[in-house]
């Protein structure tokens, strides 16, 4: 008996083989073939087309042409075409089958794939070509703020960006000519996470929560006794600019991005350090490559590392943090009350996407904004409202230290209310962060407290809802 062909496209990483769904057509100008064990199964070569002579049926007076490659077309390249990772034959697959083929790949092979030193920039200037060129004037603010002022996202982002970049110009010194190349850097990789924050759907790494994380990690060194000096902050607002920007490599793009915190760590190091070399010490740069490489670990130690400890108590807490609610629900709201009736079994996801792509050409935000957020919404499945709404959790209002660690304060959220009742609000990267000091992530909701501690049993962070 016939074994029928799963209804679903299988993407053949090894052989550039896609198989179509029954029925589906293939994209115009491929070679349809046929399996040899089960005829119904049919699939072509991603990378090989026909000429429209070859796709028509051949004559006796004219032999068909051998099928030759398709030649590169003449477009800008993005870095899942130039640098080893296509990005397109990745996204055909199912998630589950995506993240196991993914898995068998060794971390050399991963980081190969990824590139990050060439592909982050190459995607940030993908990202950023139609906005204005860079100017100079002789004013360096002013130029960041005529740049800034020419991208597609609301007022509110691009003044969270220009002040930022205004706060670090003035820590990294009054010479406009040797803090240019740098602040141009930093305000592109701004700008640049921002515009790639509307295109996911899950999570926000754009400045929303990159100004939260910088702003919660100085809040929490600077309760340690003596740990704020000029240094370690500004290793925490450089530390906070880069650690993402990982997000922007090709296997990140289609949510391969477990390595981001590696492939962040290996733009900085080639391409951001070098800019900061005679602004800052050579500890200082070195210890913000370490804190972005390291940013997802859940290691604590206010003794020896206490600005690294800060950044990752931020990082992983972001839970209790609207910071990290993305763009299609932070930019129009009333996409969170869809969110919730597809988490309720109220809405279903199809009619939910349709219901959200019309409140967001409803709302007043740029048309390129509108486009892209659309895009995030085609991303969301049955898994969105659980991993989504997990994120709003409630908000830290502040932190303090205690004896001899770290008290982070989480006020109750309305939001984190309404919404505990319709999904768990347990968020992977938190329960992570938990777990790896042996605590259950749901025991929080009970107890209203968490106590992280270390083999010995001494306090390292505690948690409290007050």
């Amino acid at each position: 008996m016939m074994i029928p062909l799963r209804r679903r496209i299988i993407c053949d990483l090894a052989s550039n083989k896609i198989y179509l769904k029954q029925g589906q057509d293939a994209p115009k100008g491929v070679t349809i073939n046929k399996g040899k064990r089960n005829p119904d199964a049919r699939w072509y070569d991603p990378t090989v087309h026909t000429t429209p002579e070859q796709s028509a049926p051949p004559n006796q007076n004219k032999p068909v042409q051998p099928v030759k490659p398709l030649p590169p077309k003449p477009m800008m390249v993005t870095p899942t075409t130039v640098f080893g990772f296509n990005e397109t034959q990745w996204s055909v697959l199912p998630m589950n089958d995506r993240k196991e083929e993914w898995g068998k790949m060794s971390v050399s092979e991963r980081d190969r794939m990824a590139n990050a030193s060439k592909s982050i920039p190459n995607r940030e200037k993908e990202l950023l070509s139609g906005i204005a060129e860079w100017a100079n004037t002789g004013n360096l603010e002013q130029d960041i703020q005529t740049r800034v002022a020419s991208a597609p996202m609301p007022k509110e982002s691009q003044g969270m960006i220009t002040s930022l970049t205004s706060t670090v110009a003035k820590m990294l010194g009054s010479d406009q000519a040797k803090i240019r190349p740098v602040m141009q850097a930093i305000t592109d990789t701004l700008l640049s996470q921002e515009l790639e924050g509307f295109n996911r759907q899950l999570g926000d790494h754009g400045i929303h929560h990159i100004k939260g994380d910088i702003d919660r990690g100085i809040s929490i060194m600077q309760n340690v006794p003596g740990e704020d000096t000029p240094e370690q902050i500004m290793q925490i607002y450089l530390t906070g600019i880069f650690h993402d920007a990982g997000y922007m490599t090709g296997p990140s793009r289609v949510f391969l991005d477990e390595g981001h915190p590696r492939w962040s760590h290996d733009n900085f190091q080639t391409n951001i350090a070098p800019l900061l070399s005679g602004l800052l010490d050579s500890s200082t740069i070195n210890g913000i490559g370490r804190n972005i490489g390291n940013h997802d670990s859940s290691d604590i130690s206010w003794d020896s590392d206490p600005v690294g400890s800060a950044f990752r108590v931020a990082d992983n807490t972001a839970l209790f943090a609207a910071d990290k609610l993305p763009p299609v629900f932070r930019y129009v709201p009333s996409n969170i009350d869809i969110l919730a009736d597809i988490a309720a079994g109220t809405a279903s996801i199809d009619g939910g996407k349709d219901a959200m792509k019309n409140n967001i050409k409803m709302a007043d935000i740029p048309d390129k904004m509108k486009e892209s957020l659309s895009n995030a919404v085609d991303e969301i499945t049955d898994f969105t409202p659980k991993s989504t709404l997990g994120m709003l959790g409630g908000k830290m209002v502040g932190s303090k230290w205690e004896q001899d660690h770290v008290v982070i304060e989480i006020a109750p959220d309305a939001t984190y209310t309404k919404l505990n009742k319709l999904a768990d609000l347990g968020q992977n990267q938190f329960a992570k962060f938990a777990k790896s000091y042996g605590y259950n992530p749901d025991q929080f909701k009970r107890d209203l407290e968490f106590n992280f501690r270390d083999n010995t049993g001494r306090a390292l962070l505690t948690g409290r809802i007050v």
